[in-house]
């Protein structure tokens, strides 16, 4: 049974004599509760209080009772608030997160069904527009206080701030030209965080000097004299450590050392079958090892867990789990078998004007039982009958989806199948990795054929796998 909170509000003795009394809201709202067998656990009152307040004594308990509450039912809309900026704040910050839904007997306002959570969309759509607009004007205002001098972020190393100004730190400048003097001479970033620990600046920091710290008061626009703020640079708000042409060099140096595998190697570290080969004795993920030489890389799988337990683990190419599933593919026929009744429901049907027609039926009903045409028990009867359409609708709607996502998955593999070989010789190996992991989950497999090949001075055992089962993700 749903917990119930029912908030009642009034802010003059206007409102409670034009209907809106705490008498007439708490009856209509103890009314709804019995209609629909909710179990009142909260009456929340505020008497003589402005909606234009966010902070009551009611309201602020109900926030602090949601732990306890299913359903927050509410007279009107403006009885919760009269701004919608608060409203979507109960609704985002306290009934959200708790699972809380929101109804409102006046405006029909029912976050339990899908036009309702459109409504806190549109509601929630003008009050980001609103808190957009406050931003906006918050960001201007910052940016031309930095335009202005006044630096209002972090403050970097070999800075201060006074009277809201950016300064050099005579206590640390000496540092940091050190660093940029180095940078410029063509020092690497390494080099200068070791000369940095033995040329007695050590202790201007908690831990050591580190090649990455080096990197980003290297890359760091403040020290050219500028200020970042918001993705907006503002330009010249300091003195500066250097010149925007040296950092320029700088960053240029840096970025220059910085080793960019090509692809080929790229290539030759991307393991197609890594995490999807089943070992055939013990059901575990086999391990991939390479094998890098100068013109090419093998990769080979094993299983580390029988290897380890003393049971015989034979080592397996790319090139034979290629094959293997060349073959499985060659002889591939996935199939599946609907009934008529299940290809009948794929003729176009559009669901949402059928959800539209059950909540315009069901907002009719409601407004008549507000307005004392229908009773409470005929009421409850009508909700029933539309609550069991949206479920048999909805279910429609899944089988429809899930028979369409298996047409999808079908035909996929059947494409993939016919054209396994071709796809499979032609990938590079980086490529290969993408294609296979996005419809594999697992490969099963055996071992086949198997040869000992041994002599004197060399034990050796080869075989050939079969691919049993390829198991798809759904």
């Amino acid at each position: 049974m749903k917990r119930v909170a029912l908030y009642m509000r009034v802010s003059t003795q206007e409102q409670a004599e034009n209907g809106n009394s705490l008498e007439f809201q708490k009856e209509k709202l103890e009314a709804y509760c019995k209609i629909h067998e909710y179990k009142i656990v909260g009456e929340y009152v505020d008497a003589g209080v402005s909606g234009a307040k966010f902070n009551r004594p009611a309201l602020d308990r109900l926030k602090n009772d949601v732990d306890k509450i299913d359903i927050v039912l509410i007279y009107k809309l403006d009885r919760l608030s009269r701004s919608i900026k608060d409203t979507m704040l109960l609704i985002e910050d306290f009934f959200k997160p708790n699972k809380i839904d929101l109804i409102s007997l006046s405006e029909n306002f029912d976050t339990t069904q899908a036009i309702g959570m459109a409504t806190v969309g549109m509601l929630s759509t003008f009050a980001q527009l609103e808190r957009d607009t406050i931003k906006q004007r918050m960001v201007a205002g910052k940016i031309q206080s930095v335009k202005n001098g006044n630096y209002i972020n972090n403050v970097p190393f070999g800075y201060i701030k006074e009277n809201k100004k950016l300064v050099k730190d005579e206590k640390t400048r000496e540092c940091v030209e050190f660093i940029f003097e180095k940078l410029l001479d063509g020092y690497s970033t390494t080099q200068i965080a070791k000369l940095l620990e033995t040329n007695n600046y050590s202790h201007l920091r908690k831990g050591l000097w580190h090649f990455a710290t080096i990197n980003k008061i290297a890359k760091n626009k403040v020290y050219a004299g500028h200020t970042f703020l918001m993705k907006t640079l503002v330009e010249n708000t300091h003195e500066p450590y250097i010149t925007d042409e040296e950092q320029t060099d700088i960053i240029n140096m840096l970025e220059r050392r910085n080793f960019t595998p090509s692809k080929t190697r790229r290539d030759s570290y991307a393991s197609p079958y890594r995490g999807l080969i089943n070992c055939p004795t013990c059901h575990r993920k086999l391990a991939c090892s390479r094998q890098i030489r100068e013109k090419s890389t093998t990769h080979s799988y094993r299983c580390v867990y029988c290897q380890r337990s003393n049971v015989i683990a034979r080592t397996i190419t790319s090139s034979k789990i290629d094959k293997g599933l060349i073959e499985y593919f060659n002889n591939f026929y996935y199939s599946l078998d609907f009934s008529e009744e299940q290809r009948e429901p794929l003729k176009r049907k559009d669901f949402s004007k059928e959800y539209i027609k059950l909540e315009n039926k069901r907002k009719k009903l409601q407004k008549a039982w507000f307005n004392e045409l229908i009773t409470d028990e005929e009421l409850k009867d009508y909700q029933k009958q539309i609550d069991f359409a949206y479920k048999e609708l909805k279910k429609e709607e899944n089988n429809i989806l899930d028979f369409k996502n298996k047409c999808k998955i079908q035909k996929k593999l059947q494409d993939i199948s016919v054209h396994f070989s071709e796809i499979i010789t032609k990938l590079s190996a980086e490529k290969k990795v993408e294609f296979l992991n996005s419809f594999i989950d697992s490969i099963d497999i055996e071992f086949a054929n198997v040869r000992d090949l041994s002599t004197k001075n060399l034990k050796r055992v080869k075989a050939d796998i079969v691919v049993k089962r390829v198991n798809f993700k759904s």
